[in-house]
């Protein structure tokens, strides 16, 4: 007998051996493990499966990618999974890139916080930038929080100003404080600018007086006009107090007759006494009564009485309207006499009270007086005003005891005598 061998290889998916033969001595024929496809993914060893024994483990490229499983490819039914360290990172998308297309991304924790950039760490090289939430507010500083150590601080704008905590809003519940400064002043509602959309309203304290226009200066370019009462009063200067150093000047019409101490009423407890608290008239050769003799070369400048011993005077129209508390006269004398003598006085014929002439020089033993344009200027303030005439025409007289008269006075402005009334 003599042996017959025979191999059947069916279309290179399925290799099967078959050795059929007879010998005389009875023995089979052995077949070689190299071409065996012992996992039945098609190929053997011989065909270039590096594993045999697992079928996942091939030389095809399932997904056409460039690379089989068997040259290391970690899933072959995934093109866009490779062994090709395409943006150069040292990973490759088998070995975890997420993007290989980005250097920056990769499996690497570089800055050691514990997260990657395909953990979807935004800054793989600053710790500070992680995915951790730390302060528990719902945001990452991977997600704008500026500090995840501060709840408070959040890049959310929750009251939709365009600005967060994180930007600077120091109230994000209040739409209206944000650290824009809208009227360009350097101020934003933020700053505490009282009102950001005028310029005129902010916190400088441009005339040094301790208050800004947003504290209510009412003129931030005058010190002298503040919101400080130092008389107390209750008014500032601010509110139109004319003088703060002196609470008797105030603001305020305490008798109702439509004119404060600061509007110039004396006596703002008397409705009766308005403005006009005190005049000065100044009387004039027109308003002489009982003076028609001159004493001097020069004309009208010393008038007296012809030593007549008539009474004389002078007249004067009151602008006050009111009746007065004190009527003061000043007379310029031009008659010299040696002993001082007493003469009564009347204003509008009532009796305003007596005064003495002073003796002015006149030689001793001489007990009369006479014309002299020597001058001596006497006050006199009247006892009793009820001759008083408010509003009209008064006229003051002196009883004529000697020779009497006046003179020009130039320091009055070349008046004869004045009168002071107050109110």
């Amino acid at each position: 007998m003599r042996c017959v061998n025979r191999s059947v290889r069916t279309l290179g998916l399925f290799v099967g051996l078959v050795a059929l033969g007879l010998s005389g001595c009875g023995k089979k024929e052995e077949i070689d493990p190299n071409l065996a496809d012992a996992d039945g993914d098609g190929f053997s060893l011989a065909d270039g499966d590096c594993d045999d024994t697992d079928a996942s483990m091939s030389p095809a490229d399932a997904d056409e990618d460039g690379t089989s499983s068997c040259d290391g490819d970690c899933d072959d039914t995934d093109a866009l999974l490779t062994i090709d360290d395409a943006d150069g990172d040292g990973f490759s998308s088998c070995a975890g890139d997420c993007d290989d297309t980005n250097a920056d991304v990769s499996v690497l924790d570089k800055d050691h916080d514990g997260l990657s950039g395909c953990d979807g760490d935004c800054d793989d090289l600053n710790a500070q930038m992680n995915q951790e939430d730390a302060d528990g507010d719902g945001y990452t500083s991977c997600d704008g929080d500026c500090d995840d150590d501060d709840a408070l601080l959040t890049p959310e704008d929750l009251d939709g100003d365009g600005y967060s905590m994180c930007t600077g809003d120091c109230d994000d519940t209040d739409a209206t404080l944000s650290p824009l400064d809208e009227d360009g002043d350097g101020f934003s509602g933020c700053d505490s600018d009282c009102d950001d959309t005028d310029a005129t309203l902010n916190l400088l304290d441009a005339d040094g007086d301790g208050y800004s226009t947003c504290d209510g200066d009412c003129d931030d370019d005058d010190a002298g006009l503040d919101l400080t009462d130092v008389d107390g009063d209750g008014y500032t200067t601010c509110d139109g107090d004319c003088n703060d150093y002196d609470a008797t000047l105030e603001i305020a019409d305490a008798d109702g007759d439509g004119y404060s101490s600061c509007d110039g009423d004396c006596d703002d407890t008397d409705p009766e006494k308005l403005l006009v608290c005190e005049y000065q008239a100044s009387i004039e050769f027109s308003d002489l009564i009982g003076l028609g003799s001159t004493c001097s070369s020069v004309p009208n400048e010393s008038m007296y009485n012809g030593c007549s011993r008539t009474d004389f005077g002078f007249s004067w129209q009151d602008t006050g309207g009111n009746t007065p508390i004190s009527v003061v006269v000043e007379l310029n004398r031009g008659i010299r006499c040696y002993e001082d003598y007493t003469a009564g006085t009347t204003l509008n014929s009532a009796s305003s009270g007596s005064f003495v002439f002073t003796g002015d020089g006149a030689s001793e033993g001489n007990t009369s007086c006479y014309c002299d344009t020597t001058t001596e200027e006497l006050t006199w303030t009247l006892t009793d005003l009820s001759g008083f005439n408010p509003g009209g025409e008064n006229t003051f007289m002196i009883e004529g005891e000697y020779c009497e008269g006046l003179t020009r006075n130039s320091s009055w402005s070349d008046a004869y005598a004045r009168v002071t009334v107050s109110y």
